[in-house]
C-alpha cells in the first residue's frame, strides 16, 4: 500500500493481534493458566484475532484499489504484489515445518515420516484452500490460504463495485448468508469446535470478514466515514463488550455460533472502524507499534515453528515456570521474525515495487517456472522415497477412554511393524508425537487444557489413520 493510502493504526492493530495469537497458542501449548477474565479474553482472541486480520486486509485493499479503474495492468500488478508479499514467507514457514517434523520423527523413531504428495503439491502450488482447505502444512497457514481465496474473488468484486456500490453490498449480504448457514446448519453448537474445525476454517465461512473490510475501506476512501471524535471511546467500548459479553459454555464453539458470534463479530468490526480514526503521535509507543506491525506476518507464521523446535530440546531445559518459558519463546520468536522481515519480507516487497508494468508478465512466467522446478524436485524426491518403503499394511481399531485422569489408547493391529506413532493434537494444530512399541499408550490429561484432544496412530512407514476424538470431560 502506498504511504499516502496507509492507515498506520491498522498496522498497529495487526501487530497487536499477531502478538495475541502468539500468546494464545503458546499459553495453550505450554499450559499457562490465567485468572478470569484473562483466560476468557485469551480464548476469544484465539478465534477473533484472525478475524481482525481479514477485516484489516479488506480495508487495506479497498483503500488502494476500490476507486481505481480495473484494467489488466492493474490486476497483474495486484497479483505480483500479493505473490511477492505472501509467497516467500509462506514457502519458508512450510519448508521449516516439514524439516522440524522430520527431525522430530528421526529423533523419536529414526524414521522419516514423510508427508503425502498431494499435501506438498497443494501447499507449494498454493491451491490447498480451493481443493483441501484443511490440508495446510504450517500451523496457522489455513488463514493464509483463505486470504488467497479472497484475493482471487477481488477482481470480480472490484469490477462489479465500479458499476455500482450496491453490488458490493450484495456481495456482503451473500457472505453473511453463507456464514449464517455455516453457523446454524453445518456447525453444531452441541459439539466442540475441535471436531468441527474443518467447517469453521472454510473460506466461505470467513468471507464476510474480508468483504466487510472492503466496505469499511470504501466508506473511508470516499469520506463516508469522517473523523469520529469519540473514536477512542468507541474502541474502548468495543473491547469491553468483546471481553465481558456473557457467553454460556466453556468450549470455543459458543464464540462462533449463535449470539456469541453476532456480538463478537460486531465488536471486532467496531474495533477496526474506530481504530482507523485513532492517531498516535510520534513517540516511543508509536515506534514499538510500527515495529510489531511490520513483523506481524512473520510473528504469525513462525511462532508455531519456534515452539515445535523448542519441543525437540525442552528435555534439556529445566525451566520451573511455564510463564517464563512462554516469555522466552516470545522473545526468541520476535528476534527470528525481525530477521525474516529484514532479509525475506522487506527485500521481496521492494522487488515488487520495482517491478515495472511491462515486465510483470515476464516476471510471472519466470516465477511460475521456478515453482514448477521446485514442485518437480519435491515430487521426484517423494517418488523415490515412497517406492523404497516397505509395503507394510496397517489395520487398526483405536479406542480412547479416560480413567482417573489418564487417557488410555488401545488398538488392535495386523502389522509386523513394532513401532507406532501416536500423535495427539488440539483443534488439529501443532500435534504432539510420541513413538511407542506396544499396542497401548497412556497419557495424563494434565498435559492438555482443552476439552477435546484428537489422536492419530500410524505404524512406521505407513500413512496416518483417521482421527479419534477423546473428550476430556468424559468419565
Amino acid at each position: 500500500m502506498d504511504k499516502a493510502q496507509r492507515v498506520s493504526s491498522l498496522d498497529h492493530l495487526r501487530g497487536i493481534m499477531a502478538i495475541l495469537v502468539m500468546v494464545y497458542h503458546f499459553s495453550g501449548w505450554i499450559g499457562v493458566n490465567y485468572l478470569y477474565p484473562l483466560n476468557e479474553i485469551n480464548n476469544r482472541l484465539g478465534i477473533y484475532a484472525v478475524s481482525a486480520f481479514y477485516l484489516i486486509s479488506g480495508v487495506s485493499l479497498a483503500l488502494v484499489y476500490m476507486n481505481q479503474k480495473v484494467t489488466s495492468t492493474l490486476l497483474k500488478s495486484f497479483a505480483v504484489k500479493r505473490l511477492y508479499r505472501i509467497v516467500p514467507l509462506f514457502y519458508l514457514a512450510t519448508t521449516l515445518t516439514l524439516i522440524v517434523n522430520e527431525l522430530t520423527s528421526l529423533i523419536y523413531s529414526n524414521t522419516l515420516f514423510l508427508p503425502k504428495l498431494n499435501d506438498l503439491f497443494y501447499n507449494y502450488s498454493l491451491l490447498f484452500s480451493w481443493f483441501d482447505h484443511d490440508g495446510y502444512i504450517a500451523t496457522g497457514a489455513w488463514s493464509i490460504g483463505n486470504e488467497l481465496v479472497f484475493y482471487s474473488a477481488l477482481p470480480l468484486i472490484l469490477i462489479m463495485s465500479r458499476k455500482s456500490v450496491y453490488y458490493l453490498i450484495t456481495f456482503f449480504g451473500l457472505s453473511l448468508i453463507l456464514t449464517g448457514y455455516f453457523s446454524t446448519s453445518l456447525i453444531n453448537d452441541q459439539l466442540s469446535l475441535a471436531v468441527q474445525w474443518t467447517d469453521f476454517i472454510s473460506p466461505l465461512n470467513q468471507m464476510y470478514l474480508f468483504i466487510g473490510g472492503l466496505i469499511i475501506g470504501w466508506l473511508y476512501a470516499n469520506k463516508k466515514i469522517g473523523e469520529i471524535w469519540i473514536s477512542k471511546l468507541i474502541f474502548i467500548a468495543s473491547v469491553l463488550i468483546f471481553i465481558f459479553f456473557p457467553i454460556n459454555g466453556e468450549d470455543q464453539i459458543n464464540y462462533v455460533t449463535g449470539m456469541g458470534k453476532i456480538v463478537l463479530s460486531i465488536a471486532i468490526f467496531s474495533m477496526v472502524i474506530s481504530a482507523m480514526n485513532i492517531t498516535i503521535k510520534e513517540n516511543h509507543l508509536k515506534t514499538v507499534l510500527d515495529y510489531f506491525g511490520e513483523i506481524s506476518y512473520s510473528l504469525y507464521l513462525l511462532h508455531p515453528i519456534v515452539f515445535t523446535s523448542y519441543g525437540l530440546i525442552n528435555s534439556n531445559m529445566k525451566l520451573e515456570s511455564n510463564f517464563i518459558t512462554m516469555i522466552i519463546l516470545m522473545i526468541f520468536t520476535i528476534l527470528i521474525s525481525t530477521v525474516t522481515y529484514h532479509f525475506v519480507e522487506k527485500p521481496m516487497i521492494k522487488s515488487a515495487r520495482r517491478e515495472k508494468n511491462g515486465d510483470i508478465e515476464t516476471g510471472i512466467k519466470r516465477r511460475f517456472g521456478y515453482k514448477l522446478i521446485i514442485v518437480s524436485i519435491i515430487g521426484l524426491f517423494l517418488y523415490f522415497n515412497l517406492t523404497a518403503r516397505t509395503d507394510d499394511t496397517f489395520d487398526y481399531d483405536l479406542q480412547c477412554s479416560i480413567e482417573n485422569q489418564i487417557i488410555h489408547l488401545k488398538w488392535n493391529e495386523k502389522s509386523d511393524v513394532e513401532n507406532y506413532l501416536v500423535t495427539s493434537s488440539q483443534k488439529g494444530e501443532n500435534p504432539k508425537s510420541v513413538w511407542v512399541n506396544t499396542n497401548s499408550h497412556s497419557i495424563s490429561v494434565n498435559d492438555f487444557n482443552k476439552a477435546v484432544v484428537t489422536f492419530k496412530i500410524a505404524a512406521s512407514g505407513s500413512n496416518s489413520s483417521e482421527l479419534v476424538v477423546c473428550n476430556l470431560n468424559n468419565k
